[in-house]
């Protein structure tokens, strides 16, 4: 697949904080997975409610930012740590 050669070519570093990946929700540090959920990504649903609720019950999160254009996630994060907290209370 060209994907796949494109991505086998490019160096990925081991990020200081973890790749959450849109096809499985979950904290990647290792290069050779980042490279192949990178390639998944592009034929996957996103997990945005999955990612976001994931994100808000880590013991580490304190906040989120949004950037670019708009408001758009900045409703689903609110709409997630809304459904977080209240199904967990």
């Amino acid at each position: 697949m060209v994907r796949c050669q494109v991505l086998a070519e490019v160096d990925i570093k081991s990020p200081r904080l973890p790749v959450i990946s849109n096809v499985d929700a979950k904290p990647h540090y290792d290069p050779n997975e980042i490279r192949e959920i990178l390639a998944k990504q592009v034929v996957s649903p996103v997990q945005w409610e999955t990612i976001i609720t994931a994100m808000v019950k880590a013991p580490e999160f304190e906040k989120s930012y949004e950037l670019g254009p708009g408001t758009v996630c900045r409703g689903i994060v609110k709409r997630c740590v809304f459904l977080f907290l209240y199904r967990w209370c």
